[in-house]
């Protein structure tokens, strides 16, 4: 595959394991999972850097602050993958409920830069002239530390115990669960969230899957003004989409009045394409084989995500209990 600076490539995903770890081969890589939004940095020889989303639109002007950090230290030249996440004033990770209000903003100013500071972490070298990215995945992560200061922090662990353990302290230290990495894989472009490749994720036993809005309907009471009741659907097979119920708990107020506004000026909420991430209690299977989420709420919007990048049916029915 060729790559060329400036032009985005599909960026490698990650499999849930958390009801699969048998799937987990040891010794493996172990690093912290950021809740940020996903960027892939392209360090030009001249120095000029641009970032991109994981649905490959440009994105840095969108984050004047991190290409400055990039800048600042001197990046060397190259494609690389990351996240970008919020931090608090003791740069603890700043929950992405509280930095999605940076990321929904249509012109950054240094206001809102200074009210939702953001960083950046790297964590995989794409490319790099000198063919660093060809090597397995332990020694890119060597190697990534000799370009730059802002490689993510990693480990070696032997065993399910010492994995669980990094786990916690993970939680504790702020993230939302761990990378689990083979160390002998190479990057695969654009794989691995529907196979078990080289990235693992483990959030816990919390059941979440990301779907798209499909419908939605007015409120009562107090929220008879807006939509506050949206029907929601995961992917069945490439372009087809399966209802799996509805949600309106989790939404702030402010919330459900942009998207009753932005459904109004699009004639349908089904034609904006909004990607949701839900938390659920479980998965019910009825007589009639219809598959829907128990007790849906709304936990954060996905603008990093496309519709075909949702979470699948196949894995929903790998949820039943």
């Amino acid at each position: 595959m060729d790559l060329i600076i400036g032009t985005p490539v599909k960026p490698q995903l990650s499999k849930d394991v958390v009801k699969r770890m048998d799937k987990v081969q040891y010794p493996c890589q172990i690093e912290g999972k950021y809740d940020g939004i996903r960027a892939q940095v392209h360090v030009h020889e001249d120095g000029k850097i641009q970032l991109f989303s994981r649905s490959l639109k440009e994105i840095t002007n969108a984050f004047p602050d991190i290409v400055m950090i990039l800048q600042d230290e001197e990046i060397k030249s190259g494609i690389y993958d990351g996240e970008i996440y919020g931090i608090n004033s003791d740069y603890t990770p700043m929950p992405f409920e509280k930095f999605q209000h940076r990321i929904n903003v249509k012109k950054i100013t240094n206001e809102i830069v200074k009210k939702y500071p953001a960083t950046i972490v790297l964590f995989d070298i794409i490319y790099h002239k000198n063919g660093y990215h060809n090597e397995v995945q332990f020694r890119r992560m060597q190697l990534l530390e000799s370009c730059t200061s802002y490689w993510s922090p990693w480990r070696i662990v032997d065993n399910e115990q010492e994995l669980l353990k990094s786990f916690g302290h993970a939680i504790d230290m702020g993230y939302e669960g761990i990378i689990i990495k083979n160390m002998y894989g190479s990057y695969l472009f654009g794989e691995g969230k529907t196979a078990w490749k080289n990235w693992l994720k483990y959030k816990g036993n919390g059941e979440t899957l990301d779907v798209v809005i499909i419908d939605a309907q007015m409120g009562i009471g107090k929220r008879s003004k807006v939509l506050a009741s949206y029907n929601i659907a995961v992917l069945k097979e490439p372009g087809v989409l399966y209802s799996v119920g509805s949600v309106g708990s989790g939404f702030t107020d402010e919330e459900l009045e942009s998207l009753t506004f932005k459904a109004k000026m699009a004639e349908g909420i089904q034609h904006l394409n909004i990607v949701i991430e839900v938390k659920f209690d479980k998965v019910s299977h009825n007589e009639d084989g219809e598959y829907a989420l128990r007790f849906p709420r709304f936990i954060r919007f996905r603008p990093d995500k496309m519709i075909h990048e949702i979470d699948t049916l196949d894995k929903v029915k790998e949820m039943v209990k």
